[in-house]
């Protein structure tokens, strides 16, 4: 504890002591900018020119955009073109995506339309501030709305396959698609990467999953913004092999013209395999108050596999010799017979030549009995909707979300579910009430952001497994799971006919959760620090009876986390230092304690080039999934006290692109990075059978490197290529140690 503190103590200090060797630097912005517009309303040019020459250098972001714009208005106003272009680039290397006024020159129009193409993009998703992409301190890959368009993508899973440093395992089933970033792959899915909408967290609150499927809409998308590589310096827990941020629009993104009000956009799909879908985005805007509203829904029958024999539901049962291997516990009450061998040395029972056969024959005859379930064949049916609106009055916003996946576990064969017509569905609801205050557009160098939310995670009532598990095939030593009620060995010598079953599954967990963000920027410094506080109710595991779920018990989580990112350049040297401070409390006895990670990067950009060495740490908080959730012979004891993953990161990157210098075509961008990332604490399931649980027990290196490239003929012709290439040095689970694969188009 005394080392994290000295490391706090030291991080605060040198912030302190840059903010005051900057503020004996610098002084305060003294631009009137309501008194030089009206000058430059009644033309007098050369006193706007004069008083904004040299001045803007001390103000804010905000202040220095608006101040830009007058002069380069201003210098149009003269005849002076080429400083109104010099101006109108150095808005443009503000904000990148500045939209234009109604009122504004027409030749101010053309110049930042001409100027804006090949620009550098804005990001947030680093630093929790806009800065240029280039100056980020991480490897960044940004999305646009525009390539979204171009490249043609109906849901957000597909925008990841055209990605470096991806690795996608499409299995249609709990989770329809996992992603897996920076070659760490885990058996618990999209569980190790944070993702954010509007840099608000998304993953599952009890297993930290993300429910990547098609009910994520694209037509409010404004770009996706992938870091790579650690992240917990702003994010505290679980950004832990990267981020994902989805940026969607705003009013202004939607009603370019201040005398329109109403905006929209959107798409109608229809499709095979009676696939149907609709992505629709509205926004208004009337003085101060403004707001959008997306709504989306898909439907779709899905692939049929029925023409494959795993999933035919025509029943082939196991072997004779399959149930003569079964070893089961013995039944004190059941002498040795004609179906059953009684094995008292090493305490099982086992079925006879007759028994395997009765048994083999009881089963068929229990699979094709309908039961209460009628007409069981394949069906994969998908139903998912989503809902977001945010409504801004002045300085506050207040958003609501709400989505419902509703699909089928297809991943599963016909041996054991039925399909989600015969009541084999998953289906996560997520929901999400928040209030935010934000003053970022103010004249003033410091800026606050608060954001107060309450989310709810559940799983629906109609979410229910569909089994055939309850067949002598299934029986073995300590594999008495879910209610208990495995047929043996009793049960054949009674005859019974084994049955579908079907489970219904119950969760439901909510968190509380503010921040406060205060950002300070000038010229040469700026610093974003902040507090988050959490309080979460998470259920410990999943119910599968209603009248039970009561008594499962509800873990309460206090969570607070300080942070401090502060970044000084000159020239075209940048220097980016931060780290966070995370403590955990779990009921009155559990939690992880203190966790700091800390993050360095040097950023070097001379003209088209730039340089970029990271080091960062994170850290992977277990789940109550991890945690409490047993499966009788996979995981049969709870660990409470599993401490967190933790990561190393180290990272060199060197990019070189023209596109926003050159005028002509064609124009060339190439970047390629190289990393290092050693895993400590992974949870692995230990211990000998009737005993295994999960404990910190693995460690991971892997190696990688990425190259992304682009050769722009035209404005409509571009060819795109990238390589990753990754590579494992210990405990690897995989025998072959390297792995590459790359895209053109």
């Amino acid at each position: 504890m005394k080392n994290y503190l000295k490391k706090g103590w030291i991080l605060i200090y040198f912030f302190c002591l840059c903010i005051s060797i900057h503020s004996q630097e610098t002084t305060e912005c003294s631009v009137n900018l309501s008194s030089l517009e009206s000058n430059y309303k009644f033309g007098r040019f050369d006193f706007v020119e004069k008083s904004l020459q040299g001045k803007l250098k001390d103000c804010s972001i905000s202040v220095q955009e608006a101040g830009y714009r007058l002069l380069a208005m201003n210098s149009i106003a003269m005849d002076s073109i080429d400083a109104a272009k010099k101006y109108i680039k150095k808005l443009l290397k503000i904000n990148s995506n500045y939209q234009e006024r109604l009122k504004d020159p027409i030749l101010f129009k053309q110049l930042l339309e001409r100027l804006r193409v090949g620009s550098v993009p804005k990001v947030t998703s680093v630093s929790k501030f806009a800065e240029n992409l280039n100056e980020a301190p991480a490897n960044i890959k940004i999305v646009t709305r525009e390539e979204i368009k171009e490249r043609g993508y109906m849901d957000l899973e597909q925008v990841f396959h055209d990605l470096p440093g991806f690795d996608i395992s499409r299995t249609s089933g709990g989770t329809y698609s996992s992603i897996y970033m920076g070659g760490y792959r885990t058996f618990n899915n999209n569980d190790r990467t944070l993702f954010l909408i509007d840099g608000i967290e998304d993953n599952d609150l009890f297993s930290n999953k993300i429910w990547l499927s098609r009910q994520y809409p694209l037509s409010n998308l404004k770009q996706v913004d992938v870091i790579y590589g650690p992240a917990s310096t702003m994010y505290g827990a679980n950004a832990f092999t990267g981020v994902i941020n989805l940026t969607t629009l705003t009013p202004s993104d939607l009603i370019p013209s201040l005398k329109e009000s109403i905006g929209i956009t959107g798409f109608y799909e229809l499709a095979s395999f009676n696939t149907k879908a609709a992505d629709v985005t509205i926004a208004f805007r009337k003085n101060k108050l403004s707001g959008t509203v997306t709504g989306r829904f898909f439907h779709s029958d899905e692939f049929d596999r029925s023409g494959f024999d795993d999933f035919d539901y025509k029943y082939s049962p196991p072997s004779l010799s399959h149930y003569q291997g079964l070893k089961m516990d013995i039944d004190p009450t059941i002498t040795a017979n004609e179906y059953v061998t009684i094995n008292t040395a090493e305490d099982y029972a086992s079925y006879t030549l007759l028994g395997a056969q009765k048994a083999r024959e009881l089963d068929s005859i229990g699979f094709v009995t309908d039961g209460v379930y009628k007409d069981i064949r394949y069906s994969n049916r998908t139903r998912d909707h989503y809902l977001l609106a945010k409504i801004t009055y002045d300085k506050l916003t207040f958003g609501l979300q709400h989505w419902n996946r509703e699909e089928g576990l297809a991943w599963f064969n016909d041996t054991e579910h039925a399909g989600t017509n015969n009541g084999n569905i998953w289906n996560p609801v997520n929901k999400l009430y928040y209030l935010k205050y934000d003053d970022t557009n103010s004249s003033k160098k410091w800026s606050i952001i608060n954001l107060v939310l309450f989310k709810e995670h559940v799983l629906d009532e109609n979410t229910s497994l569909a089994k055939f598990d309850r067949g002598y095939k299934d029986y073995k030593r300590g594999r008495n799971d879910y209610l208990n009620d495995r047929i043996g060995y009793r049960e054949l010598l009674e005859g019974k006919v084994p049955e579908w079953r079907k489970l219904n599954v119950y969760l439901r967990s909510w968190q509380i959760r503010e921040e406060l963000k205060v950002i300070y920027s000038n010229t040469h410094f700026n610093l974003v620090s902040g507090v988050e506080a959490r309080y979460s109710a998470i259920q410990e595991r999943y119910s599968y009876d209603a009248e039970s779920l009561p008594q499962i018990p509800i873990h309460y989580s206090k969570d607070l986390g300080v942070y401090a990112q502060g970044n000084y350049s000159k020239n075209d040297l940048k220097i980016v230092l931060g780290g966070r401070l995370d403590y955990n409390k779990i009921d009155d006895d559990g939690g992880y304690g203190t966790v700091f990670n800390p993050r360095l990067a040097f950023l070097y950009s001379p003209k088209n080039w730039v340089f970029k060495g990271i080091y960062s740490e994170a850290f992977k908080d277990a789940t109550s999934f991890d945690k409490y959730s047993t499966v009788p012979g996979q995981r049969d004891i709870p660990n409470p006290s599993l401490p967190p993953e933790k990561v190393k990161n180290v990272e060199v990157s060197i990019s070189w692109d023209n596109s926003a210098t050159e005028k002509s075509w064609p124009k060339f961008l190439i970047e390629t990075s190289a990393y290092s990332t050693n895993y400590s604490g992974i949870i692995k399931t230990v211990g000998a059978e009737g005993s295994r649980q999960n404990k910190n027990a693995g460690a991971l290196e892997i190696f990688g490197a990425q190259l992304n490239s682009f050769i722009k003929f035209s404005k409509t012709l571009q060819l795109n290529f990238n390589y990753t290439f990754t590579g494992c040095i210990t405990f690897c689970r995989f025998k072959q140690l390297y792995f590459y694969q790359y895209r053109l188009g």
